[in-house]
């Protein structure tokens, strides 16, 4: 056959690849998933244009005797310590996938002798150091450069701006040197753009969302500038947007969901987020990832959020912006401050919840059943149903009024979340109204102190 695709599944229990499978004229050949250790030297024989020999546990390259066919070779998830030099053999090779082994010592430099218009390199403990200059050598056809965690150092290059026909660029996950995103990046058509944890600071740019090739987006782990999540355009083509503990403040807003209707990754994990959640994620149909978990953000999880039909559904394994974050699929509301009115709300969220649980059980929410009683000349005596399952750090902050309908202000605090009772004294005489919040410190989930919506007020 001119063209066979063997699916993600292993098919030969075995370290080896069959000698009856070369001689034939193969047009893509797929041995991804399986057990294979040793490729033979026979594979030079094979006459294949598209190779994918990732999740194996190869340790070393096909032979140097392999063809000039192979214009596509996938090594990806495998054992390799090394890229040998031998690997210039392979002549009419273009798009090279190293990821995902275990490749140390400097990236040779004698990759630019290959025709290459793809490389992920991603994932590898190379020796530290910057984005080579002998990089800037690859032609004008580069498509596509991924070096998400190589231990890259120094500056994002200026060279790269240069190269006017790349569409993906990785270099997140490397501890470059701190300074902002660089403004010479708009002049490209980017499909896909990830700098997450590489010591970004400045404003977050909003000039990559006005780009509408943009699809991927991924600026998570950076020092921005506080400020809120940006609006982008009326047309924009955005699949993936990762602006994780970036600093983001202010509401999330139903305008800006209704903007990204195409979203299929929104993570705002891990930022100062507040005000409600928007009752509109029902347009955001085709996501599968949500993660607003550890902000500041009230109220009740809107009913419309039943509506996301695709959430926990893994993408499909050939998009171009997938990459290994992208497979951690589903919802994650967890450290806040919200709550839900009906079952089936928190059912379907639990269902979904990254990492498993019942949501409800991280939130700040405000005590039930509380009640004031005299406790004696100038006294009342709040009490309380205290929340069972928070252990976070926190408190519950009283407010009284000094006097009816006036303004309530905080008049006490409990040691803990544990209490279910308070003593308010030195009032004067006649009612008074009292509320609680509850107040949770910051602490290894959540970086933010959180104050509940109140209770309602009760009066004595």
């Amino acid at each position: 056959p001119r063209s066979t695709l063997f699916p993600y599944t292993t098919l030969f229990r075995s370290t080896e690849i069959p000698a009856a499978l070369g001689g034939r004229e193969w047009q893509t050949l797929n041995l991804a998933g399986n057990q294979i250790a040793d490729l033979p030297p026979e594979l030079g024989a094979f006459r294949v244009s598209t190779l994918n020999l990732s999740f194996n546990s190869i340790e070393r390259l096909p032979p140097p005797s392999a063809n000039g066919n192979v214009v596509f070779l996938d090594l990806s998830f495998n054992h390799l310590t090394a890229i040998p030099p031998e690997l210039v053999s392979w002549s009419g090779l273009y798009q090279l996938n190293l990821a995902w082994n275990r490749i140390s010592g400097p990236i040779p430099d004698f990759l630019v002798n290959l025709p290459l218009r793809w490389l992920d390199l991603s994932v590898n403990p190379f020796t530290p150091g910057p984005v080579p200059d002998w990089m800037s050598r690859f032609g004008p056809a580069l498509i596509e450069l991924r070096l998400h965690a190589t231990r890259r150092t120094g500056t994002i290059p200026d060279w790269l701006a240069d190269r006017t026909n790349l569409q993906r660029l990785d270099l997140g996950a490397n501890p470059l040197t701190a300074g902002p995103v660089p403004r010479r990046l708009a002049n490209l058509h980017l499909t896909e753009l990830r700098l997450d944890g590489t010591n970004r600071t400045g404003p977050l740019p909003t000039w990559p969302l006005w780009n509408e090739s943009l699809n991927v987006l991924s600026l998570a782990n950076n020092a921005f500038d506080p400020g809120p999540v940006p609006k982008p355009p009326a047309r924009n083509n955005l699949w993936v947007l990762d602006l994780e503990n970036t600093r983001r403040t202010g509401p999330l807003t139903a305008a800006f969901l209704r903007q990204v209707p195409q979203l299929r990754v929104l993570r705002l994990s891990r930022n100062p987020l507040d005000g409600w959640l928007p009752d509109a994620p029902s347009t955001l149909r085709q996501l599968r990832t949500l993660r607003l978990d550890a902000n500041r953000l009230l109220g009740t999880v809107p009913p419309s959020i039943l509506a996301l039909s695709h959430l926990g559904e893994l993408p499909s394994l050939e998009v171009p912006w997938l990459n290994h974050d992208d497979l951690e699929v589903g919802i994650d509301l967890r450290w806040n401050g919200l709550r839900t009115v009906t079952p089936e709300v928190a059912a379907f969220v639990n269902a979904h919840q990254i990492g498993g649980g019942d949501f409800r059980d991280t939130q700040t929410v405000p005590p039930s059943g509380l009640q004031a009683a005299g406790a004696g000349p100038g006294s009342v005596r709040l009490t309380w149903i205290p929340l069972r399952t928070d252990s976070s750090p926190g408190y519950y902050q009283i407010y009284c009024s000094a006097a009816p309908d006036g303004a309530l202000a905080p008049c006490g605090r409990t040691a803990d979340k544990r209490a279910s009772s308070f003593v308010v004294t030195g009032l004067g005489p006649g009612s008074h109204d009292f509320q609680l919040r509850t107040v949770t410190l910051p602490h290894s989930f959540n970086a933010n102190r959180i104050e509940s919506l109140p209770t309602p007020v009760v009066r004595y």
